[in-house]
């Protein structure tokens, strides 16, 4: 759900983590990039650790890290395995269609500049074996004319890997948040004064075990979605949203074969149950489901060029059509791709695709059937200058919407941005970001031109 991409430090990703053996020794970080540079642990002599002090080749990992602008954090007593990571973004933004409408709907496109600050703090605990991070961060955004669509986010939570053995390993996350549903969704309502905003808990835990060539992944997660009502232009009692209130669960299953160098074929299948917390929502519809996902794909390594995943597979999402207003069930090949290419020691390309239902409370429509694909880019021009450009196109179809009938919305948005490194402590960042959506319905019709200028502040 809310997605930490502010906790930029080594100790950030925990998801499927690595586990590199070298003479013997186990590495138990989670976050180390693939073929990074290694060093005996200063904690444990039987360790192998990531070596931050070696430059790393955007070749050999997903981005290149400078040691010299590479957070380092706060450690809390000598040869404690306790370090403090923390950061704060600073930017203004200039929008000129805060509420992403189409020209002529009520007053029009309106602009405003507003104001976000965004601290994170991770605290970092690591063992010869356990890795732990309790983090927490939020996202306030302050509006100079339109202070009624002021919003917070937050996140905190703990989350963490425990090597088992050289074979075993274990993660998991627990976290609550708050999040702001954006304004150009399709599931606002008119005149909404603000975005909506609904609170998630959520819990995962994925355990790998890789003895040889096979090895099998068995994950869960479950999300608890509670939303906020929503204040209306003009006043008024606030929207009630208590009908969106609901928890998933999500289990899957995969296996894998490392037949060759550098490649890795994987089977996996998940169900998922979405289960609404009343039994009919504002339309009069119960639209509590169940998915089914089976998927075929590769993992590859072709050379120090081209890493990552490609599948695709079979999805059927079910709802109960016995009901005064039964709900289509959603069916299809399903797909996803995600893959990074190296030209050059200082050019990364980032590709991604893939289809998923979301949830929808438009009369008539089952969910929303989003197919989308993206295209990122970073240029490392100097060791202090990075050029970035970004692009993404997402199609998304609420086939049996009512009003507006068979909706179907498809967005594109393109992107140009740089990063400063000033100092160690101190990044300068500026964006522009222009988007426009098409739709068989003129009301959901906008364009939207968004300028960040912002400073990063870390320890």
């Amino acid at each position: 759900m809310f997605e930490l991409n502010r906790l930029k430090f080594a100790a950030a990703t925990i998801a499927f983590p690595l586990m590199l053996v070298a003479g013997g020794a186990t590495q138990a970080w989670g976050d180390v990039p693939a073929n990074a540079p290694q060093t005996l642990s200063p904690l444990d002599p039987n360790s192998i650790v990531w070596d931050m002090n070696q430059e790393i080749s955007a070749l050999l990992t997903t981005r290149t890290l400078d040691p010299e602008f590479a957070a380092k954090g706060i450690p809390l007593g000598q040869g404690s395995p306790f370090r403090l990571y923390t950061n704060l973004g600073l930017s203004t933004s200039f929008d000129d269609n805060v509420y992403k409408v189409a020209p002529g709907v009520g007053p029009g496109p309106q602009s405003d500049f507003f104001f976000t600050e965004s601290p994170t703090f991770v605290l970092d605990y690591l063992t010869g074996d356990l890795h732990l991070d309790a983090y927490a961060d939020s996202t306030s955004n302050e509006y100079a004319k339109f202070s009624g669509v002021n919003n917070t986010e937050y996140d905190f939570g703990l989350k963490g890997i425990y090597v088992i053995s050289r074979a075993v390993q274990l993660s998991a996350n627990v976290s609550y948040s708050q999040d702001a549903e954006p304004l150009s969704s399709p599931n606002d309502v008119g005149f909404q004064a603000r975005p909506t905003l609904y609170n998630d808990f959520n819990g995962n835990a994925v355990l790998k075990v890789q003895p040889n060539r096979l090895g099998f992944t068995v994950g869960f997660n479950t999300d608890t979605d509670t939303y906020q009502s929503t204040p209306l232009i003009g006043g008024g009692p606030n929207f009630d949203n208590s009908d969106r209130n609901d928890t998933t669960y999500k289990g899957f299953v995969e296996g894998d074969y490392d037949f060759s160098p550098g490649y890795e074929s994987f089977v996996r299948a998940t169900y998922n149950s979405d289960q609404y917390q009343q039994y009919f929502d504002r339309t009069g519809t119960h639209r509590s489901s169940t998915e089914d996902q089976f998927d075929a794909g590769v993992k590859l390594l072709l050379s120090n060029l081209i890493r990552g995943q490609i599948y695709v597979g079979y999805l059927d999402d079910h709802f109960d059509t016995h009901q005064a207003n039964p709900l289509k069930d959603i069916t299809g090949v399903d797909f996803g791709a995600s893959v990074q290419w190296f030209p050059t020691e200082l050019l990364t390309v980032d590709l991604a695709a893939s289809r998923t239902i979301t949830d929808t409370v438009l009369a008539g429509a089952s969910g929303g059937d989003d197919r989308n694909v993206s295209l990122n880019a970073d240029y490392e021009v100097t060791r202090r200058l990075h050029l970035t450009f970004n692009a993404a196109y997402d199609d998304t179809a609420y086939e049996g919407s009512v009003a507006p009938s068979n909706l179907s919305v498809d967005t594109t948005s393109v992107g140009l941005g740089g990063k400063w490194y000033i100092m160690h402590y101190v990044q300068a960042t500026v964006a522009y970001t222009y988007s426009t959506r098409s739709s068989n319905a003129a009301l959901f019709r906008y364009n939207d031109n968004l300028v960040t200028v912002g400073l990063n502040l870390q320890i």
